[in-house]
Formats: structure tokens, C-alpha cells, sequence
């Protein structure tokens, strides 16, 4: 890329964004991840949805394009199959795969989100912890974030340019537009996945 690299942002450093993050560094782009939570790796944070992850193709697939999954072997442990329990209290085995060696992989979330980031980082992605992304607007086709009330009055006051904005959740997406007209600013309003109490 040519002149002064282009500026992505994603919203959430879980398992997707630190991994997105890692391939668009690696084409040259300048990418900075805001999450709400604290940094996991310095502070003991509740396993959240799941303890564990089962990893199958997809999953290697992508650590191993991001040079992880080798990394990943003294924590991962096989999984064959699972165990049926009839009614009758007789057991039977259901293999995962076709053979002995297609086999799942069980893995801790949160092991497998702090490579994540640390990885990201070492390719020079920028976290900013507990922030919020609160809403986005855009303009002449360049989005602009606010991940709090201090940076949306910044944006009142300067409008950085080549600025990329990426809502994800599971998926990356581009920020939904509302309204037509060239140069209006658009309002993109981002669901919180862990609403308030």
C-alpha cells in the first residue's frame, strides 16, 4: 500500500476480531480493535458463554494460516467421539469422523482469545480495553466510531480521514447505511451483545 496506510477498526477482541485483525495487519492496513471488557490477560474475567471450544477444520484452518495453530498443541485435547446413553443404560460410542484419525479438539475460550490478541498484537494491531462502542456515522463513504461520549465530541471537531469502520459479531459486515444522499451522515447503531443490568 502506498502512502499513509488505511485505518480499519473493529469492535469486540473476541475469537473473530483479534483473527481478522492478524490477516488485514498482514496486507498493510492499520487496524486498532476496541473491546468493553478488560484486558484477559491481566485481569480474571468469568469464562462467559463457554469454558471450552471444540475446533474442527474451519477453526485449524484459520489458526494455522495465522501461524497459531502449532502454538496451540500442548492445550488442545483429541476428541474421537461422543458417548450414548440409551434408556436402557446400555452405552454406545458415535464416532466424530470416518476413521480413527478425524477427530475433533477441545480447547479453552479463553487460552485461545488471549493468543488471539497477543498475536495481533506482535503484528502491530493497537487494543483500546474497556471501551464501548456507543454508534457510528458516515461520511463521503468513509465511516467514522465512537466508541464513547470523549470520542464522538472529537469527531465534532476533526474528521480523520481513510477510516474503515467493521461491525462483527460471529461475521465481519459493513456498517448499515440509512438515507441516500452523497455526503449525509449516516447513523449505524451497533447492538450490545452484553447489555447493561
Amino acid at each position: 500500500m502506498k502512502g499513509q496506510p488505511e485505518t480499519i477498526r473493529l469492535i469486540g477482541a473476541g475469537l473473530n476480531g483479534p483473527l481478522l485483525a492478524i490477516f488485514l495487519a498482514r496486507r498493510g492496513f492499520r487496524v486498532e480493535i476496541y473491546e468493553r471488557r478488560p484486558d484477559m490477560r491481566r485481569v480474571r474475567l468469568s469464562a462467559g458463554r463457554s469454558i471450552n471450544l471444540a475446533l474442527s477444520t474451519r477453526g485449524i484452518h484459520g489458526l494455522t494460516k495465522a501461524g497459531l495453530w502449532s502454538a496451540m498443541q500442548n492445550i488442545i485435547i483429541p476428541m474421537k467421539g461422543r458417548m450414548i446413553h440409551s434408556v436402557s443404560g446400555e452405552l454406545s460410542f458415535q464416532p466424530y469422523g470416518k476413521d480413527a484419525t478425524e477427530v475433533i479438539y477441545s480447547i479453552s475460550r479463553a487460552e485461545l482469545n488471549m493468543a488471539l490478541i497477543s498475536a495481533a498484537e506482535a503484528e502491530g494491531v493497537q487494543f483500546h480495553f474497556e471501551r464501548r462502542q456507543r454508534h457510528a456515522y458516515r461520511k463521503d463513504h468513509h465511516a467514522h466510531h465512537h466508541p464513547d461520549q470523549e470520542v464522538a465530541e472529537a469527531y465534532q471537531r476533526s474528521e480523520p480521514p481513510g477510516m474503515r469502520f467493521v461491525c462483527h459479531g460471529g461475521s465481519p459486515a459493513a456498517a448499515p447505511q440509512h438515507g441516500r444522499q452523497r455526503g449525509q451522515h449516516h447513523r449505524c447503531h451497533h447492538r450490545d451483545p452484553h447489555p447493561e443490568e
